[in-house]
């Protein structure tokens, strides 16, 4: 048999058994058990159509979205109770990460109503753990700021009383929904209004507040105490 054949023989037989290694390894891959409660992530980056970063809202929603069930008094309701699995914002550099259950999800990416939405499925399986990568570019479909309308929240609470989120979260967030402005209306307090006006740039203006408490009257027993929102503009 001629030299140049069997060189050719051997660099088949040689790139059949890399083929079939390199399967062996991805099925192997494939098959490294991951507990149920382990977690798949999925992050990304979200920019305008220029290309430049955002600050956006990130949701992760069961599928399908069907109405939620609610339990009254001492029966219990049978279905789910809340699809919203998680949110999360995208940081001043448009990058974003979440984990996500292995289920049939959606992920929804908006920046309020003056920008397009983004919806898009995913089917998690328990063993998949590689993570997915999801870029997304969002347009401008108004700029209601050109016309003298600048959207904002005029009654928000924080760690500072009934809240969850420092005022610097509260802001972030309210930026992540296209929000120009925001009240910071803390109960009976005004400790955060530091914090909160540190959070002021281009796009968004923190303004002080508190939501008062009045002590309840003999005329207002049964509404309990009365609330009003004080800002310090």
């Amino acid at each position: 048999m001629k030299k140049p054949v069997i060189k050719k023989i051997l660099m088949l037989f040689l790139m059949f058994i890399l083929i079939c290694s390199n399967t062996i390894f991805y099925a192997q891959k494939k098959e490294v058990f991951v507990p149920n409660t382990s977690r798949q992530v999925i992050s990304g980056r979200v920019t305008d159509e220029k290309g430049d970063p955002l600050i956006a809202q990130v949701q992760v929603w069961y599928f399908p979205l069907t109405p939620v069930v609610f339990n009254f008094g001492d029966s219990k309701a049978k279905g789910r109770t809340d699809n919203l699995i998680k949110m999360a914002y995208s940081t001043e550099k448009g990058f974003y990460s979440v984990k996500v259950p292995a289920d049939t999800i959606v992920l929804i990416i908006t920046k309020g109503p003056e920008w397009s939405l983004v919806k898009e499925k995913f089917v998690i399986k328990e063993k998949e753990f590689n993570g997915i990568e999801f870029n997304v570019s969002l347009k401008r479909l108004y700029d209601l700021g050109k016309l003298g309308w600048f959207a904002g929240d005029v009654h928000s609470h924080t760690i500072h009383s009934d809240g969850y989120q420092t005022p610097s979260e509260m802001a972030f967030a309210m930026k992540g929904v296209g929000l120009s402005w925001g009240i910071l209306s803390d109960h009976n307090s005004d400790v955060g209004n530091i914090e909160w006006l540190g959070n002021k740039d281009n796009d968004f203006v923190p303004i002080p507040g508190c939501e008062i408490t009045t002590e309840p009257s003999d005329e207002s027993l049964v509404n309990g105490y009365g609330h009003f929102n004080q800002s310090f503009i």
